[in-house]
């Protein structure tokens, strides 16, 4: 079945909320922290599973983990938009126990407009929030199994309350310190006006957004040198790079008026108290460069350059 939603997060939520209760979920150490965050509130217990080289849930500490413990169900996020082809992982986990639950999370992908199920997934989800592929500044959706229930129970919403939520987010990860989760009102349940015109606008934005960021892709791919980028195929959400002296060369595209992210550092310590060598490694190095609308070209060179001159 079919559910849109205002957030990708509230079709997390239903389907949590309505399918596990004393359950846990595996999720990868690097996801975004709403993830974690709405799991709490869905009242669904996890623990966190540390990074391979793809910067993906490391599948075989899952394998591992899911044949000795009783473990309900993984969350697997394909990183920075790049598709994982995960039909074998998903059929190993699922020679473990058919019962558990895998959620795929494609919502950094392009959309896949398909609406189809896909083999061994139970939620598949999507999003053209802020700063996704398609950035609708709102809307999400999830392909769900249908053996499972959506209970579709509104809940009050206060959108102080969910700044204060990423707030207290944000100085753990800066203090290195423990998030301790007090519910509130910070997820938005009301309904998608126009749901049945959701995916036609999805669809006459993807061909535009496309030819705008291969544009400016192209002048990173040109501008930067190889040692730095990522391999190809992670490139679709923005373009992504591995820096050793990332701190200081932040500082000088700041410093030149310029801008580039830092997102998904590990979160399993601020959350659960895990230590995730690799997640902390790879996070400590990533910088994603902007390839949407608001890059020109003229923006893209100069931060080039910057990179060129600064970056180890």
């Amino acid at each position: 079945m079919l559910k849109i939603e205002r957030r990708a997060s509230v079709v997390l939520y239903r389907f949590l909320k309505s399918n596990f209760e004393d359950d846990i979920f595996l999720l990868p150490a690097n996801v975004c922290p709403i993830v974690p965050l709405t799991f709490f509130k869905a009242g669904v217990d996890f623990f966190f599973v540390d990074i391979d080289k793809r910067q993906v849930i490391d599948s075989n500490i899952c394998l591992d983990l899911l044949s000795r413990k009783k473990i309900n169900g993984i969350l697997f996020v394909h990183p920075y938009g790049k598709i994982i082809h995960n039909e074998t992982f998903y059929k190993e986990i699922k020679a473990i126990d058919s019962s558990i639950t895998i959620i795929d999370d494609k919502c950094l992908c392009i959309p896949d407009l398909s609406k189809n199920n896909k083999p061994n997934i139970d939620l598949e989800l999507f999003s053209t929030g802020y700063s996704k592929f398609v950035e609708l500044s709102f809307g999400g959706w999830g392909n769900i199994s249908d053996k499972y229930d959506y209970e579709e129970e509104n809940l009050p919403y206060n959108e102080l309350a969910l700044a204060r939520q990423l707030e207290a987010i944000k100085y753990s990860l800066n203090s290195n310190s423990l998030f301790r989760y007090v519910d509130s009102d910070w997820l938005n349940t009301q309904p998608l006006k126009n749901k049945n015109r959701y995916f036609e606008l999805i669809k006459s934005k993807i061909s535009e957004i496309k030819q705008h960021k291969n544009k400016i892709n192209k002048i990173y791919e040109t501008e930067l040198p190889g040692h730095i980028k990522f391999s190809t195929g992670y490139h679709d959400w923005r373009y992504m790079l591995s820096i050793n002296n990332r701190s200081n060369v932040l500082a000088k595209i700041k410093k030149e008026g310029y801008f580039a992210g830092t997102n998904y550092p590990s979160v399993a310590y601020i959350f659960k108290q895990q230590k995730m060598p690799d997640a902390e490694f790879y996070g400590k190095r990533t910088v994603n460069l902007f390839n949407d609308f608001r890059v020109k070209e003229s923006n893209a060179k100069k931060i080039s350059e910057i990179i060129k001159k600064f970056s180890s």
